[in-house]
């Protein structure tokens, strides 16, 4: 889940080629940050450059993304500045730096060792989203980018 709280003209989206047995289109969600090059979307490398994946998910909530998505072969990835809520985040706290775990998920940073993307500013709550007119509550994090 990603959901974009600032100005989305602070942001950048792009498209990029992603294979349907690539780690990204099987294992990723809307909301998943992953690594890229020039062949396209890539599973995350530690210290390297990362992006979030802003493609429509399954609608189920699983792993995956939409028939179109698919279809296509391409992810939408978003960049730049911006605050943000996500569910994809592991172990996080406020005012701590984060960094993108090789699952995709941000999880606190230690200065110094991991690539830093962005800084929580809101610990994990509650949100109700809905999908499809069905609501449910998720567990969110708000953060920063650099």
């Amino acid at each position: 889940m990603l959901k974009i709280l600032s100005n989305i003209n602070n942001c950048v989206r792009w498209d990029v080629d992603c294979a349907a047995a690539d780690w990204p289109m099987v294992s990723g969600v809307t909301g998943t940050f992953v690594g890229f090059d020039a062949t396209g979307a890539t599973r995350p490398i530690l210290h390297k450059g990362s992006a979030q994946v802003w493609s429509e998910g399954n609608r189920d909530g699983t792993a995956g993304f939409s028939p179109d998505t698919k279809s296509t072969g391409k992810l939408t990835l978003i960049g730049g500045s911006y605050r943000a809520l996500t569910d994809q985040f592991d172990t996080v706290a406020v005012n701590e730096p984060l960094y993108v775990t090789v699952d995709g998920k941000l999880n606190t940073a230690v200065i110094g060792t991991n690539n830093i993307v962005g800084y929580c500013t809101k610990a994990s709550h509650v949100i109700t989203k809905s999908v499809n007119g069905v609501q449910s509550n998720v567990n969110v994090v708000e953060y920063v980018t650099l």
